[in-house]
C-alpha cells in the first residue's frame, strides 16, 4: 500500500526496508482499527466543531492504507459520516479525499454536495482557512479534496473558481 522511489542507486537498501515499512503500517491501522467507537466514528476534535471530527481523516487513511470498503470499519464509519453536515473546510475537504479513495461511484451526490459547499465557502481572497483567517494546510487540503472530486467523480468546478484558488495560492510563494 505504500512505497517510495528513490535513485536506481539504493533500490536495494529500499527493498530490504519495505517489509519494515508494511509492518509499520499494519501496526498503524490496527491501532486505528482499536479506536473506532461502536457508532462508527474517531470522535477527536468533534467537540471543538469539526463535524465528524477526524473519523474522515482516518477513513481516508484506512482506504489508503489498503482497507477495502467493505471492511467493517469503513462501512460503519461511512454510514456515520453520511448523517452529518460538513460545514468546516478541513472535515469537508478530508470527507471528499475520503470519498474518492473509495472509488465508488455512488458517492456521486455525496461529493457534488461537498464540492458545492466548498465552492461556495472560497474566500475571496481565494486561500481557504480556519475561521477568520487563511492557513495554506487547509488550503491544501481543500484542493486536494476538490481535484479529488473531479479526478474521481467528474465533478465540473469553473475555471474563474480554480483561477481564483490560484491567485490566491501564488500570495504564499
Amino acid at each position: 500500500a505504500f512505497g517510495f522511489r528513490t535513485s536506481f542507486r539504493w533500490e536495494k537498501e529500499v527493498a530490504s526496508m519495505q517489509p519494515k515499512i508494511h509492518g509499520a503500517i499494519e501496526s498503524g491501522v490496527d491501532w486505528l482499527l482499536s479506536r473506532q467507537l461502536v457508532d462508527g466514528s474517531w470522535m477527536a476534535h468533534a467537540k471543538d466543531g469539526y463535524p465528524g471530527g477526524i473519523t474522515p481523516v482516518v477513513v481516508f487513511t484506512l482506504l489508503k492504507c489498503g482497507l477495502g470498503t467493505h471492511h467493517p470499519a469503513v462501512r460503519r464509519a461511512l454510514l456515520r459520516l453520511r448523517h452529518i453536515e460538513f460545514n468546516r473546510t478541513y472535515s469537508a475537504s478530508f470527507m471528499l479525499l475520503a470519498l474518492a479513495a473509495t472509488g465508488d461511484q455512488k458517492y456521486q451526490s455525496w461529493a457534488e454536495e461537498l464540492t458545492d459547499w466548498l465552492v461556495e465557502t472560497l474566500p475571496s481572497q481565494g486561500v481557504y482557512g480556519y475561521p477568520g483567517a487563511p492557513d495554506i494546510s487547509n488550503h491544501v487540503i481543500a484542493v486536494l479534496g476538490l481535484d479529488a472530486a473531479v479526478q474521481t467523480f467528474g465533478v465540473k468546478i469553473s475555471p474563474k473558481v480554480w483561477n481564483k484558488i490560484l491567485e490566491g495560492t501564488l500570495k504564499y510563494r
